[in-house]
């Protein structure tokens, strides 16, 4: 006599529905995730004492024009690694980056700088020298490193490096969770940018 029994009909179903689903638990987990190439924070508005909402050619000068944007990394194609995850480099970086940095003033961003209304307006020069994240134990580290110049009418201002980092709990390596790290981070340049571009 055979003992043995045969698996009933709905429990076959359940284990090939609970296979199917781990597969593709393992497959979002594992998948690279790339960067969008606009700063999140743009679109939902940043802090006031972040944002420069004055008028181009207005009396105190406050005023800035991007220029040249340079992604000086030495791996530009990837931004770390987060569990089995890799991080790739938004498709246009230097879209990235001038979106970022035009929430200083995104009215004057698209300007000519010898318009009249810009006379006085300082552009700056945006190189990007690290930008990347990886995990510390139960939570993530995110690292920015730029250059900065200043310039008015062609005459160099200053020169300054600006870092900007995050570190938070990692809780599904998601990509709009990996996504606010950088935009956090990024939010922390452009506050330093923008005190320094108020005292220019």
């Amino acid at each position: 006599m055979n003992c043995q029994t045969k698996p009933s009909l709905p429990r076959l179903r359940r284990s090939a529905v609970l296979a199917v689903v781990t597969t593709l638990l393992a497959g979002c987990t594992t998948s690279p995730i790339t960067l969008s190439d606009q700063y999140r924070s743009a679109r939902q508005g940043l802090p006031e004492e972040t944002t420069n909402t004055t008028n181009p050619g207005s009396a105190d000068g406050n005023c800035a024009l991007i220029g040249q944007v340079k992604d000086s990394r030495l791996a530009p194609s990837t931004m770390g690694q987060v569990g089995l995850r890799t991080i790739k480099s938004p498709i246009d970086v230097t879209g990235w980056v001038r979106s970022s940095f035009a929430t200083l003033n995104c009215s004057s961003s698209s300007r000519v700088a010898a318009q009249p209304e810009t006379m006085n307006a300082v552009t700056l020069e945006v190189d990007l020298l690290k930008a990347w994240i990886n995990e510390v134990n139960s939570s993530v580290a995110t690292s920015l490193v730029f250059k900065v110049r200043y310039f008015r009418l062609n005459v160099l201002l200053k020169e300054k490096i600006y870092r900007g980092g995050d570190t938070s709990v990692n809780w599904a390596s998601g990509q709009g969770e990996i996504q606010s790290h950088f935009d956090a981070s990024m939010q922390k340049v452009l506050q330093q940018v923008h005190g320094d571009l108020s005292r220019l």
